[in-house]
């Protein structure tokens, strides 16, 4: 039976698995579970253990707390970070450009 006001933790899962263009097959093989189980996690029938939210956050390069909605900072994703990690020490002028080539 699918839970009729899904948690935060099943938003999230289900938001970065699609995101990141995981199958339940994939994620459940990576915590040692069955697809159908990830389905249950993600439709509120069951909720993992804290050692699988654990593993679920590491494979997903994510923190708990924003797994389980106690947060609302989103990691970066590579691009993302490859460009921050680029432009963290430009200068105001650099940012400029940078900005005036982005408009």
């Amino acid at each position: 039976m699918k839970s009729e006001n899904p948690t935060m933790f099943q938003k999230r899962l289900n938001s970065i698995r699609k995101d990141k263009q995981i199958t339940l097959s994939d994620l459940g093989a990576h915590c040692g579970y069955s697809h159908s189980a990830v389905v249950k996690w993600e439709n509120g029938q069951c909720e993992p253990s804290i050692a699988t939210l654990i593993k679920i956050a590491d494979y997903f390069d994510v923190s708990l707390d924003y797994l389980l909605g106690r947060t609302e900072v989103a990691p970066l994703t590579e691009t993302q970070q490859l460009l921050f990690d680029k432009i963290k020490n430009f200068n105001d002028k650099q940012i400029q450009a940078l900005l005036s080539i982005i408009k």
